[in-house]
């Protein structure tokens, strides 16, 4: 049912939300195919960090849109799909680099990394659920916004030591 004050309940006919679905996700899969590469020439600190601020830039265009601001809020909620797209090549990465030479542990490893994710499906289902039902879409969007500062959080406290891996990386190189 349409809700009078969020435009994204409700709003759309099924044929224009499968379309929007179908774009940015194609969309998210271009970005994600670029990031693998750009990726490869940033630290990993960096692009996660501009990955989730990507994702917070899209919480609040959603938001200003689903409160009334003109469609053309949806192109920069667009280009900030494009920048949270780095999340997933920059931490796979990471954990290939945590990793290196010690080929035993990369599976236990990967096996971490799907448990977490699940958890974490796991955990913005049971939250955002009664959220959705209290708030509608600002609940959704809260919860989202509030998951990615908490990872920002977290990405900042790692100690990934892209200074050292660049100096030695320099040194290596020449």
């Amino acid at each position: 049912e349409a809700s009078p004050t969020q435009r994204l309940v409700g709003g759309f006919g099924g044929s224009t939300i499968g379309t929007i679905f179908a774009v940015w996700g194609a969309i998210f899969v271009a970005g994600t195919i670029g990031w693998a590469f750009l990726a490869a020439h940033w630290p990993r600190r960096r692009v996660l960090t501009l990955s989730l601020l990507g994702m917070l830039g899209v919480v609040g265009t959603l938001a200003a849109f689903n409160h009334g601001a003109p469609a053309a809020v949806l192109v920069a909620a667009t280009a900030f799909v494009l920048v949270e797209c780095g999340f997933t090549p920059a931490a796979l990465a990471q954990l290939a680099d945590l990793t290196a030479g010690r080929d035993e542990s990369r599976g236990a490893a990967m096996g971490l990394y799907s448990l977490l994710l699940g958890s974490g499906q796991l955990l913005g289902n049971l939250l955002g659920g009664p959220l959705a039902a209290r708030w509608a879409m600002d609940g959704v969007l809260a919860l989202t916004g509030a998951f990615a500062l908490v990872a920002l959080a977290c990405v900042r406290g790692m100690g990934i030591p892209d200074r050292a891996r660049e100096a030695s990386r320099d040194a290596a190189q020449g």
